[in-house]
């Protein structure tokens, strides 16, 4: 699982300037969970403080119900919502069942904070 987030991460916008072990800080900071199909992940205009990377799994993007992409292992999402504290742009659901890693903003916050000191 950490070889896997590392490798995700070393090539994502949010940490690819991370060392490894500062990309190992963070990892060991991440929730994994569980999904089921049809588990909703976010709703869209719901407060956006976390974002996720997918493990495994299929997962659907919708914008006012009507699907426009699918996510899968490696992907990421929810980044922008968490970062500027703004409402959800679209609906995350569960298609497949799988696993995705998440971080809450305040996690991210502290993570960044404790890094750049």
């Amino acid at each position: 699982e950490k070889k896997f987030l590392t490798k995700v991460m070393k090539d994502h916008f949010l940490f690819a300037g991370l060392k490894e072990s500062e990309c190992s800080q963070v990892i060991d900071r991440l929730d994994k969970m569980e999904t089921q199909s049809g588990d909703p992940i976010f709703k869209q205009g719901e407060e956006g403080n976390c974002s996720y990377i997918i493990q495994s799994g299929t997962f659907t993007v919708s914008i006012d119900d009507k699907a426009v992409k699918h996510l899968r292992k490696g992907h990421s999402f929810g980044e922008l919502a968490m970062l500027y504290s703004m409402p959800r742009s679209a609906t995350v659901a569960c298609k497949q069942a799988g696993t995705v890693w998440k971080i809450e903003s305040v996690v991210f916050v502290k993570c960044m904070e404790m890094l750049s000191s």
